[in-house]
């Protein structure tokens, strides 16, 4: 018997495999693929202990797991979301934002966002995508609207005419005055 094709389509799984690895170490993302059939969850990496300081666990582990860590309120929106997208056969993306409750008790920002792939009739399969912790950027936007804010109300406290022009000497801001 002839297994040559066999064994030319096992080598391609392998590197394919590996690069899937690979890419995942590569990147500061948690990169991962959900089978909805099954509802497993596969992660390649140590990126989600990373993230969140927690150990890792077993693709069955994982919804369940989101579902009492993510943040009650953004779970009912996000799960809410993920449902109504599945319905829409021509919706191929999912993204959102959410917190999630780290191993030490604080809260991350997550940014998710996947590719939906669906079987010939539309029906959602399988969600490929990738997870980021984006509490360092919240924090620091965060921080510059508060500034923002504090000098709006300091210019705007004054009769004095307060202005500010860039190097061609466009009106940048200007208080009523």
């Amino acid at each position: 018997r002839n297994i040559t094709q066999e064994k030319i389509n096992q080598q391609a799984i392998a590197e394919s495999k590996e690069r899937y690895d690979l890419l995942a170490k590569a990147t500061n993302d948690c990169i991962w693929d959900w089978d909805l059939k099954k509802n497993t969850v596969t992660r390649p990496g140590k990126i989600l202990e990373q993230l969140l300081g927690y150990e890792p666990l077993k693709p069955e582990e994982v919804d369940p797991f989101w579902a009492t860590h993510v943040h009650p309120e953004d779970w009912k929106r996000i799960s809410d979301d993920r449902a109504e997208l599945y319905k829409n056969p021509n919706a191929n993306f999912w993204e959102d934002e959410y917190r999630i409750i780290k191993s030490d008790g604080t809260y991350a920002i997550i940014y998710d966002r996947g590719y939906i792939i669906r079987d010939k009739n539309g029906k959602a399969i399988r969600i490929i995508g990738a997870s980021r912790d984006v509490t360092r950027e919240k924090q620091h936007t965060n921080e510059i609207k508060r500034i923002q804010r504090n000098l709006h109300a300091l210019i705007n406290a004054t009769d004095d005419f307060i202005w500010s022009v860039d190097v061609h000497l466009n009106l940048i801001a200007a208080n009523p005055a």
